[in-house]
């Protein structure tokens, strides 16, 4: 399962700086510090940038960094509502690109890639029904077919000439099966925002795609907001875009189109 986690981690390493590196010793204050005395880069180099654990117990989060010093090799990070206790041998990445720009990069890049299909089985055939309210959140109905029985192995069939409006599917006569059975919705959306690190990406958003169609849209945001339009960044735009081309030929998202003969518009 890829996670808003790892996006940013691939993100990351295309559009900004990113360090790796394993700490050396364990911090003595260790709620909010990790120690790598093997970092060169100046004082202060990866500050308000972002630190990723890549091992040990907190493995797959993030946090913000709020101050490096290179003569100790400490850098400091925000502290949470839990105290983390970094160990030496821990692997991590820092990366001096704001977290905050990153994510908005990444839920940019989740709505441009388009549409994918869900299926909902909250439903069941109600008697004499021809009109269902449509569970929250599901819209845009590509597909419905009914279980033909109410155990395994389940059969189903396709309904036919319904239509959706206003949040319902109405329907020219009542279900012909028994009341109880399922109802399958196959219906298109746009993936949903993504914000903590834990936080699910659907599989059908091939993760090479999403980092660097996230790129595109974090340069282009970087130059829209800092008027900054110089012949490198063009150049690093020029080639995420055409990065995001390749990919999106290789890598379509999965949808399912309405089948004309199964539904009235």
């Amino acid at each position: 399962m890829t996670t808003l986690y790892d996006a940013l981690l691939e993100t990351a390493m295309l559009c900004g700086v990113t360090k790796g590196g394993q700490t050396t010793a364990q911090h003595s204050t260790p709620a909010t510090n990790l120690i790598d005395t093997n970092r060169y880069e100046p004082d202060d180099y990866f500050n308000n940038g972002l630190l990723f654990i890549r091992s040990g117990t907190y493995a797959g989060s993030t946090r913000r960094i709020t101050d490096y010093v290179m003569t100790t090799g400490v850098i400091t990070f925000a502290a949470t509502s839990t105290a983390i206790s970094i160990a030496s041998g821990i692997y991590y990445t820092a990366t001096n690109t704001i977290r905050d720009e990153l994510v908005q990069a990444i839920n940019e890049a989740l709505l441009m890639m388009g549409e994918y299909t869900e299926v909902d089985e909250t439903l069941t055939v109600v008697d004499n029904a021809t009109e269902y309210t449509l569970p929250t959140g599901v819209s845009n109905v590509k597909r419905i077919e009914v279980y033909t029985v109410s155990t395994a192995p389940y059969g189903f069939n396709p309904l036919f000439t319904w239509r959706e409006l206003g949040g319902k599917i109405y329907l020219p006569a009542e279900i012909n099966r028994t009341a109880g059975n399922t109802i399958r919705i196959y219906y298109n959306k746009h993936h949903s925002h993504v914000n903590a690190d834990a936080d699910a990406i659907n599989d059908l958003f091939n993760i090479k795609r999403l980092a660097w169609t996230a790129t595109a849209m974090f340069l282009m945001n970087r130059m829209q907001y800092s008027g900054n339009s110089d012949e490198r960044e063009m150049l690093l735009f020029q080639n995420a875009q055409m990065q995001v081309q390749r990919l999106a030929s290789a890598f379509p998202v999965s949808k399912i189109e309405r089948d004309p003969i199964l539904a009235r518009y």
